[in-house]
């Protein structure tokens, strides 16, 4: 063996220690979702006047966010220029009119995805959460139907800065599968 910097000498691990250290590391492994998701506090959400709450800094959230849908109708409106539409901006979902049977629908396209777990529902306004399977980040997940025929979307990681377009994905997944309902249910 050759001297290390302070001309000291590594001194080699007994095969007890190498199985403890592999213990602790195999632990860590299999431990970490457990630690993951242990304190992931719940945000204040739901609806007001305003719409949705705004997206936390980060890639972690998609939002159909009204600020955003107000000052753009206004600029096309006025024929100004559009504003610059943000990152984590994703359109509203869109009811044929503002029925309670197409909202319904909605609401149950929702609760037929797998994982997700329905916390809050009224007539406008619905709270969701779906957990990953891997390390059980929690995603929660809104709706918050206008009186146009107009939902907004959001949906937001609780912990990390990116879910690697984890959220966007599945609020187009339920776009597409509300899309395939059949019309005829609504009236």
């Amino acid at each position: 063996m050759t001297a290390g910097p302070r001309g000291r000498r590594p001194v080699p691990l007994s095969p007890k220690r190498k199985w403890m250290l592999r213990g602790v590391m195999l632990s860590a492994v299999f431990l970490s979702p457990y630690l993951v998701t242990w304190n992931q506090p719940a945000p204040s959400l739901g609806a007001s006047l305003g719409g949705l709450s705004r997206c936390p800094r980060g890639q972690h959230c998609v939002s159909s966010e009204f600020s955003y849908i107000l000052t753009s109708n206004f600029a096309r409106q006025f024929q100004q220029p559009l504003p610059e539409r943000p990152s984590h901006f994703i359109e509203p979902f869109e009811l044929a009119d503002d029925s309670i049977e197409g909202w319904k629908l909605l609401v149950e396209t929702v609760r037929s995805q797998p994982g997700v777990t329905i916390l809050e529902t009224t007539g406008s306004y619905l709270h969701a959460v779906r957990s990953t399977t891997i390390y059980g980040l929690i995603d929660d997940f809104e709706l918050s139907r206008l009186h146009t025929g107009t939902v907004l979307v959001r949906s937001c990681a609780r912990l990390g800065y990116s879910d690697f377009g984890r959220n966007r994905r599945f609020v187009e997944k339920i776009r597409s599968e509300f899309a395939k309902q059949p019309r005829e249910q609504w009236f």
